[in-house]
């Protein structure tokens, strides 16, 4: 059969990434699930933070009187690729049909 590549023999690299908000601190993993990549790539940011948090975390973050924008996520999110070594490419910008939906959701 050959050799097998044995994905749960690899060691995590890089260190977690952490980052405060409304003063309080919150740690994203070493390395972004591709769920998290997923739903960024869908335009879905506050499901992107739930992959990467977990429900502890973002419970915590949902808890703060500040509400996190667009710009500052945007911002978050490239300092996270940047530190984990991720390409962001066309994954970390909602596609303009994402935008639109979000806005006529807005609109409602």
């Amino acid at each position: 059969m050959g050799d097998v590549f044995d994905l749960d023999a690899l060691v995590e690299e890089g260190e977690p990434f952490a980052w405060s908000f409304g003063g309080t601190e919150f740690v994203f993993p070493a390395d972004p699930s591709i769920e998290a990549l997923e739903y960024l790539a869908k335009g879905d940011l506050q499901m992107c933070l739930y992959a990467l948090l977990g429900d502890d975390e973002y419970r915590r973050l949902d808890e703060l009187p500040d509400r996190l924008g667009q710009a500052k996520f945007q911002a978050l999110i490239g300092a996270y690729f940047k530190h984990a070594g991720v390409d962001q490419g066309k994954s970390s910008r909602p596609s303009k049909s994402a935008r639109q939906t979000r806005s006529a959701r807005a609109l409602r």
